[in-house]
């Protein structure tokens, strides 16, 4: 099997749907070995739902705004409703983020899996159809993703991953979901982890004495409606 070191993936599109249902090329991850000679385990860290609002944009204007980044605020409503932790919820992104660097420092993954749900309330905000290349700088990607997770065993470590919700706008559908899957081919401040270059997508991932077969699949259309 010829084998890459990292996730390879194919040029970048005109349109974020032309790669939908592609394959990778095969990744391959050596065995290596401890300070004592021992096999290294091998490790994956998943997360979700795990993006952010900035100040100023929706979900983090007006009463109860917060001038720093901070997690989509679900506690008012729906079956979330419960009081609000002060000075504990408005940092809670923050705070996975710091114990994901301790453990990452301890445990150095491979890479990440992340499942969707990345740029809240309403996905990257600028319009759905901006051209691919153009990258379109909202802040969103940098301080929501660049700038939070870094480290030892997080810098440098790709993120794979698929869409949420959010990042296709919330309950209209509407938000940059293309530019999304554009941040894989790069744009402001980034640093190459993002690999996101369908919709959904597969690759295969030798280790040296089993195999992975991821399948990224999106299944939002199970929630949407025709009006």
């Amino acid at each position: 099997v010829t084998c890459h070191s990292r996730f390879v993936a194919p040029p970048m599109p005109k349109y974020a749907t032309e790669h939908n249902g592609v394959t990778l090329p095969p990744v391959c991850i050596n065995e290596t070995r401890n300070k004592k000679g021992k096999k290294r385990l091998h490790h994956v860290f998943v997360i979700s739902d795990w993006g952010g609002v900035l100040p100023g944009h929706k979900g983090n204007v007006g009463k109860g705004a917060v001038n720093h980044l901070t997690p989509a605020d679900h506690t008012p409503f729906g079956s979330h409703i419960r009081d609000r932790v002060e000075n504990a919820d408005e940092w809670a992104q923050h705070r996975v983020a710091k114990a994901m660097k301790l453990r990452a420092k301890k445990f150095d993954p491979d890479y990440y899996l992340q499942g969707g749900d990345a740029f809240y309330w309403g996905g990257i905000e600028t319009q759905c159809g901006t051209p691919m290349h153009m990258h379109p700088n909202t802040g969103q990607t940098n301080q929501i993703f660049e700038e939070m997770y870094t480290g030892p065993g997080v810098d440098n470590k790709q993120w794979l991953g698929v869409l949420g919700n959010h990042d296709y706008g919330g309950w209209m559908y509407i938000g940059a979901w293309d530019q999304v899957v554009g941040y894989t081919w790069g744009g402001p401040g980034s640093t190459g982890r993002w690999m996101m270059p369908a919709q959904y997508w597969a690759v295969q991932v030798y280790y040296p004495d089993f195999i992975v077969d991821y399948y990224f699949m999106d299944t939002n259309n199970f929630d949407t409606m025709s009006e």
